[in-house]
């Protein structure tokens, strides 16, 4: 193995390994992007309501914006309340992209890890993702801290071997 094809497998299998280790962030910034897209749909929904009633709230609009100011009409309302709307769908647009960059990412650790065994899919998972503390992971799948430490190198040393022979084709 020359030294430049050495620095190409190391720099592969440690970005692995860095995706790995974001996998947890990964998921965190997932479901926050999910509950704000939900809120702003929210907020859409309550101001596409108060439209339908716009007519009906007439009185509780119909006041100054400031004192001696110009009076806050119906037409106004509706205008900012339009503005509104659609700056907030250009933020679900700009969230949704980013949702789905996120979800891109998730996908392919996911392909990573489904190519593994079955045994090593459940610790990687658990390590990995959930961060679950070391007496979960041994409780769930009955392996001491040095086999989940075993089984996390193999991991390594596979990659590296899948990787060195994919360079050499």
């Amino acid at each position: 193995m020359s030294f430049e094809a050495e620095i190409t497998v190391s720099k592969r299998s440690s970005g692995f390994r860095a995706a790995m280790e974001r996998w947890n962030w990964l998921d965190g910034e997932k479901r926050r992007l999910e509950h704000q897209i939900a809120r702003r749909r929210e907020r859409i929904a309550r101001w596409r309501a108060d439209l339908d009633n716009a007519g009906q709230k007439a009185i509780t609009y119909d006041k100054d914006r400031v004192q001696g100011g110009q009076p806050y009409t119906m037409e106004d309302y509706v205008a900012d309340t339009l503005e509104r709307i659609e700056r907030t769908e250009r933020e679900i647009s700009m969230l949704q992209h980013q949702y789905d960059e996120i979800c891109d990412q998730i996908q392919d650790i996911e392909d990573m890890v489904s190519m593994l065994r079955q045994e090593h899919q459940t610790v990687v998972r658990m390590y990995y993702r959930d961060r679950a503390p070391w007496h979960a992971i041994e409780a769930h799948t009955n392996y001491s801290r040095s086999r989940i430490y075993e089984i996390l190198h193999e991991l390594t040393s596979w990659v590296d071997g899948t990787l060195w022979s994919a360079e050499r084709r």
